[in-house]
């Protein structure tokens, strides 16, 4: 049986490659409070996910010296804005053609 991860895609830029970042919680006997940890992994991304995504991954053969991990599904994608979004311009698109 794999288990699967949950994580957020923290970057993206190698191709075919993401890196995820994983949050794991345990309780801590001594202070009684649960404590978060951190791990990130490299993953395999063939479903070209992009920085900001929630995914689930899952362990797989080694795919070379780092990627131990493949995405299996996009879970929500990062809101992302269009470039033309910060125009300083109050023109429509239409208007600047003409």
């Amino acid at each position: 049986m794999k288990l699967n991860y949950f994580g957020i895609v923290i970057s993206n830029f190698m191709p075919k490659t993401a890196k995820v970042r994983v949050a794991k919680e345990k309780f801590h006997p001594v202070i009684k409070k649960y404590v978060t940890k951190y791990q990130n992994y490299m993953v395999q991304d063939d479903r070209g996910c992009g920085v900001g995504d929630a995914v689930v991954i899952q362990p797989c053969r080694p795919r070379s010296a780092t990627k131990r991990f493949e995405i299996i599904k996009i879970l929500q994608e990062a809101n992302r804005v269009s470039p033309n979004a910060f125009s300083t311009s109050n023109e429509t698109p239409t208007e600047l053609k003409s």
